[in-house]
This record gives C-alpha cells, sequence and structure tokens, in this order.
C-alpha cells in the first residue's frame, strides 16, 4: 500500500511540473512540445490542440490564421508533428485574434523538433 500512494505522489508530482500555461504576448511567447491535433475550419482559420495541462492564455488550443502569409509551410510541420508524434515548437504566439474572439494564442512561427535558435 506504502508503494502504490508513493507511486501515485509521483505521478501526480510528474504531471504537475509537466502542465505548462503560456501567457501570449505582442512580444511573442514559445510553447516546446507535442500537439493533440488539428482541426480546419477552427472559427475559419486551423486550431491546434494541446496535451493535457498545456495551456496558452488559459485556453486548450492555439490558432494559425489562414491569412498567414507562411500558412501552408506552418500547416506541413503541424501535419507532420501530429503524424509522426515529434515536438512542435512555436515562437511568437499573440493574442491579436478579434474576428472569433479574444484570448486564444496565434501562430507566427512554427519548427519541426527543437530549433535551437528559438
Amino acid at each position: 500500500m506504502k508503494k502504490i500512494l508513493l507511486l501515485l505522489s509521483l505521478l501526480i508530482f510528474i504531471a504537475q511540473v509537466h502542465a505548462v500555461d503560456i501567457p501570449a504576448s505582442t512580444s511573442g511567447a514559445t510553447y516546446s512540445g507535442k500537439i493533440e491535433g488539428v482541426a480546419i475550419g477552427f472559427f475559419d482559420h486551423v486550431g491546434i490542440g494541446l496535451p493535457a495541462g498545456d495551456t496558452c492564455n488559459g485556453r486548450k488550443s492555439l490558432a494559425l490564421l489562414t491569412t498567414h502569409p507562411q500558412y501552408k509551410e506552418i500547416m506541413s510541420v503541424l501535419l507532420a508533428a501530429e503524424a509522426s508524434g515529434k515536438i512542435v515548437k512555436f515562437y511568437g504566439l499573440g493574442s491579436e485574434i478579434s474576428t472569433f474572439g479574444s484570448g486564444y494564442c496565434v501562430v507566427n512561427w512554427a519548427s519541426l523538433g527543437n530549433f535551437p535558435l528559438w
């Protein structure tokens, strides 16, 4: 019984350490980790699901605007990350969306893997 309680305590601690809330800003926050899904048509844009415990501005989704000049390239990174389970890194997260509500973090740049310069 003692071992089970110790194991449960350790698992709860690990889950709390992993949980991240990224405060988006116009200066650009960074997220590095796996994604849980990609939704086309998320308020006419692309929604990116974050794993359990990870949030940005308290929300479990990021947004990629379809008007982004590198929309197709970032979509390729997203789909590769989702299919392979690899880490994706988003840099320059801001919260500028006004067409469907405020508070969603907007992806500006993305890399597959842990790109060292961001």
